[in-house]
């Protein structure tokens, strides 16, 4: 049996809820992004060790969140994209790793089909 001798633990988030969707950072197995089902996009630089919570930076938009979706770019890895459902949600990007964020589209219907 290849899990003989594994224990499980809980990885966060540990605020948010359930994770709704998560995705690593190719070639680097300790970088992870996830997006709660309470509206928070989330990051761990540490194998899920610890969280940092990216909702709030400058460029994100503010107020109640809906489904979002995150995705990382398999050509740069700073490169974050994020389908965020709110008043002013849409597709955005982060190209620091998301300490920051831009809106690249507000088309209503990016965020309802949140595919990412």
């Amino acid at each position: 049996d290849a899990s003989a001798g594994l224990e499980y633990r809980l990885v966060g988030p540990f605020i948010g809820g359930r994770v709704s969707r998560a995705v690593g950072v190719p070639g680097d197995p300790r970088t992870y992004y996830a997006a709660t089902a309470s509206g928070g996009v989330w990051k761990s630089s540490d194998g899920g060790d610890t969280w940092v919570e990216l909702t709030g930076k400058p460029g994100m938009p503010t107020g109640l969140k809906g489904k979002i979706g995150v995705a990382v770019s398999p050509a740069n890895p700073d490169r974050v994209f994020a389908i965020v459902e709110a008043e002013k949600g849409g597709l955005y990007r982060s190209d620091d790793a998301g300490k920051s964020w831009r809106l690249l589209s507000s088309d209503r219907l990016i965020q309802t089909f949140n595919a990412l």
